[in-house]
């Protein structure tokens, strides 16, 4: 039975994850960083204070995670927490690196913290989240990995798929059209004047250049390096206009 002061550890490391992406998207790297890695921390101490193990430093923190994974048979976790102790590092140093690293990697600490909560807290009530932004979110992360493994083309067809999986998502919730790129750009459009944020707009002309560039004959590889980062902010403002 979980005890009210995991189900608390929970809330925190959620809400702070959010917090963490609400930074991300205002191109607040270096405190969505440090939000991130605090979520990481509250995580592991909600699975190992319990077991009575020790988890003061990082050193213990990183020892900790390595046995959990090697005892429960959940992988990934060894290297989960090694992506959120070089976010503390960007975030702590003012190290940000370029190409939208952080950005990519706070997906992944996002899943790190997600499996260490439900080891803490198995029988937790889970936020639902509807399989239109779980997609989303997906294509950002493997837009993440196919660009790391050299596969750039593939890696902007992933970002438009993000982004326009986002806004169609906002499209169905309010009834707008969303089937053409015109339509996509009133409704980035709509959400500047809704929320007097000119970001959406530009936002939306970046990330529209997406549309042609996962095309052979338009791709250009230097692209992904200054709009992949606006481009998934793009996406995580839009999303979070969800209701």
């Amino acid at each position: 039975m979980t005890t009210t002061a995991t189900l608390e550890q929970v809330r925190a490391a959620e809400e702070l994850l959010h917090a963490a992406e609400v930074d991300l998207a205002a191109g607040k790297e270096q405190p969505g960083a440090l939000k991130a890695w605090e979520a990481a921390v509250i995580a592991v101490k909600a699975v190992v204070e319990p077991l009575g193990w020790d988890c003061d430093s990082r050193v213990e923190m990183n020892d900790a995670v390595k046995k959990l994974e090697k005892e429960t048979g959940v992988k990934g976790l060894s290297s989960g927490f090694s992506v959120a102790d070089a976010i503390r590092t960007q975030g702590e140093y003012g190290f940000m690196y370029e190409g939208g690293g952080i950005e990519d990697d706070v997906p992944r600490v996002q899943q790190f913290v997600a499996q260490m909560l439900d080891l803490a807290a198995p029988d937790r009530p889970k936020k639902v989240v509807p399989k239109s932004i779980e997609k989303v979110r997906e294509s950002l992360a493997e837009a993440g990995l196919d660009y790391y493994c050299g596969e750039a083309e593939k890696a902007s067809g992933k970002v438009w798929q993000a982004v326009c999986g986002a806004l169609q998502a906002v499209a169905e919730e309010r009834r707008w059209r969303c089937d053409t790129v015109a339509e996509m750009r009133e409704i980035a459009a709509a959400l500047s004047r809704e929320t007097g944020d000119c970001r959406f707009i530009g936002g939306f002309a970046v990330a529209e250049t997406y549309f042609a560039n996962f095309d052979p004959v338009f791709f250009s590889d230097e692209h992904n390096d200054y709009a992949r980062p606006l481009a998934r902010r793009f996406v995580i403002r839009v999303l979070h206009r969800l209701s």
